[in-house]
């Protein structure tokens, strides 16, 4: 994860907030517990007694302070010849709802103003009652009822009315956690208020890097008021609070800035399923799109990867090094994220219009008020082992070893936020210029025969590239409410 300066002293109650929102909850492994309320009133009870084991952002600003101290002292042991120490013992819970948990506990969702909240991810994957038409463009099917739902796994398509958010260094830590967590609400006692319908894992994998190979987690926003902004690295500059946080400047909705909202945020969580050796096949059989004279094959298969992605596997801008990967580029934090689109206008013979992170950070594409209020807070941990020589081999992935990304992102308005960046820009063919195409990665439409991009050559922006498949497949996914510490003690907790 990329360390942003923080300000010695924030302008927020850090005790008030959930602390995997503005920093992120330490984590090696994670593990989401998915539950349904099965006792409202014993839950509030459960819930009263709970809160403070729910890690905030001071706790958080607490436990990173401890980690880096003790990678000092790791790294010092291993320079002096001893064996390498384990990583620190450390465990971080937060909490979150969906719509159906808000309808257990008798909340109206109303008070939270966001429609794509109260509709539900599963209705708006497939723009079922949406207010715009519009949907994510996830796949779809027909359940036993002959009703469309999205084609996700079964565990996704039942009632989920919330999860707890357990991260630690092991997978040992979490479990002990999550037995507390289990204790703490009855279960497998005569009288649960909660009852664990599904869980999911992941883990860190070496580098940081998510399963196509990519550095991951470069450009978050930073946020006024949290972070120190006058020390900040070159790029984008800091968003207001309220973009992440409801009830703080900057959020769209303007009623939300006193009562029990306040210092809370949306969580979208997609279960994206990656299909590595499929990608991998389709890069090699398309390279002829960017072959230039003299260039080796390994060459021209990641050129392609890269001007797909907008960002070499080190996590380097094609934007600045537009032809060959640079691990110094990558590592320098004043170079990393300090480019911008816009200076090409119609040519893209540095970054294609399309490329993943253009689509998703439109930079100076957009003007700065309509990204600003657009940014997501994006915490993601891979899921599955990594591919395997076999499943490289025969070039299709081994459907008894999934993989792919638990991603999780935070903002004040799932409309402003992941909604819009799914839905208008990573799916929008004529985003950010006409003709420009899908998203490669992420980007899907049912209604698109056609799924391809333009500016595939650096030499020839009028090649396009066509995707017939799809390697980033969602299987599940919710949105959610995080509280703050306040808000649970009002709403979700026995007074």
């Amino acid at each position: 994860m990329r360390v942003l300066p923080l300000l010695d002293e924030p302008q927020f109650d850090l005790k008030n907030i959930q602390g995997d929102i503005l920093s992120g909850l330490p984590r090696n492994e994670q593990t989401n517990y998915y539950f349904t309320i099965s006792d409202s009133t014993l839950f509030k009870q459960h819930m009263k007694e709970f809160i403070p084991s729910i890690t905030t952002a001071l706790n958080v600003k607490e436990d990173r302070k401890t980690i880096e101290d003790y990678k000092v002292k790791r790294q010092a042991r291993l320079l002096a010849g001893h064996s390498d120490p384990k990583l620190i013992k450390n465990v971080s819970v937060n909490v979150a709802f969906s719509k159906f948990g808000h309808e257990a506990l008798g909340i109206d969702n109303r008070d939270l103003g966001d429609n794509a909240f109260a509709l539900g991810q599963a209705a708006d994957a497939i723009a079922k009652g949406t207010d715009d038409g519009k949907g994510l463009g996830d796949p779809e099917t027909l359940n036993s009822s002959g009703e469309r739902v999205p084609r996700w796994d079964p565990e996704f398509l039942q009632r989920i009315d919330g999860f707890f958010l357990v991260t630690g260094d092991s997978d040992k830590t979490i479990q002990e956690k999550i037995g507390d967590i289990q204790s703490a609400f009855g279960v497998g006692s005569a009288t649960p208020s909660i009852k664990h319908v599904h869980s999911i894992s992941g883990k860190s994998l070496d580098g940081k890097i998510e399963h196509f190979g990519y550095k991951d987690d470069i450009s978050n926003p930073a946020v006024k008021g949290f972070h120190d902004v006058v020390s900040l690295p070159p790029g984008p500059h800091a968003v207001n609070p309220g973009v992440i946080l409801l009830g703080h400047p900057g959020d769209p909705n303007k009623s939300r800035n006193q009562g029990w909202t306040k210092d809370g945020s949306f969580l979208a969580f997609r279960y994206l399923h990656q299909l590595v050796p499929e990608f991998h096949r389709f890069l090699k059989d398309n390279v002829i799109a960017i072959q230039e004279t003299g260039w080796k094959n390994e060459d021209l298969v990641n050129q392609l990867s890269a001007r797909m992605f907008g960002r070499w596997k080190s996590g380097a801008p094609i934007d600045i090094v537009p032809f060959v990967d640079s691990k110094e580029v990558a590592e320098d934090q004043d170079l990393v994220n300090n480019f911008r689109f816009g200076l090409e206008q119609d040519v893209q013979k540095l970054c294609p219009f399309a490329s993943h992170i253009r689509k998703v950070m439109p930079r100076d594409d957009r003007s700065a008020k309509v990204v600003d209020r657009s940014r997501i807070m994006r915490r993601g941990i891979p899921f599955g082992k990594t591919v395997t020589a076999d499943e490289e081999a025969n070039e299709r992935s081994d459907p008894q070893t999934p993989r792919g990304m638990i991603f999780h992102c935070y903002q004040s308005s799932i409309e402003w936020g992941f909604r819009l960046v799914q839905i208008a820009w990573a799916n929008n063919l004529d985003f950010p210029r006409p003709n420009s195409g899908l998203d490669p990665i992420i980007g899907q439409r049912k209604d698109v025969k056609e799924r391809k991009m333009s500016g595939i050559n650096p030499n020839d922006a009028s090649v396009e590239l066509e995707f017939p498949d799809q390697w980033v497949v969602p299987r599940g996914g919710e949105y959610f409410f995080v509280p703050s510490i306040e808000g649970l003690k009002q709403k979700y907790a026995a007074v």
